[in-house]
């Protein structure tokens, strides 16, 4: 039985619940004790299953990207770490969202200033 317990600190949502994952009747491991009445296990899949597949997959990191895409549109120029700091989130996390975002059409320019890396929007959008 899985507990219903829900806690800030797990990376997905809600919505996800190892009872919606595609995979639970197929290759879970733990099924036994998810489905257990007897037995109360955390729900693997809201704490950051690596196997889940199904509902609120991908949530935290979508809201990160929209989150990273709107602080640059309001900012003229940041740092990696300027971002990570002021939205809570790592640096990596931030660095890799930039990266997508650039390959999704969002014009960021990326300077060199004593030796650090700053990032600038340059759509036509944020002028």
């Amino acid at each position: 039985m899985l507990s219903k317990v829900y806690d800030v600190e797990m990376k997905r949502g809600v919505d996800a619940s190892c009872l919606k994952c595609e995979k639970l009747h197929t290759s879970c491991y733990l099924r036994k004790y998810i489905l257990s009445e007897e037995v109360e296990v955390c729900d693997y899949a809201r704490w950051g299953c690596v196997k889940y597949k199904g509902v609120g997959q991908r949530k935290q990191r979508g809201k990160a990207i929209d989150r990273i895409r709107e602080y640059l549109v309001e900012q003229k120029q940041s740092t990696a770490s300027e971002i990570a700091e002021t939205l809570c989130i790592d640096r990596q996390v931030v660095i890799n969202a930039i990266n997508r975002l650039v390959k999704q059409g969002l014009q960021i320019t990326k300077k060199y200033l004593n030796n650090e890396l700053i990032y600038e929007n340059t759509t036509l959008s944020s002028l």
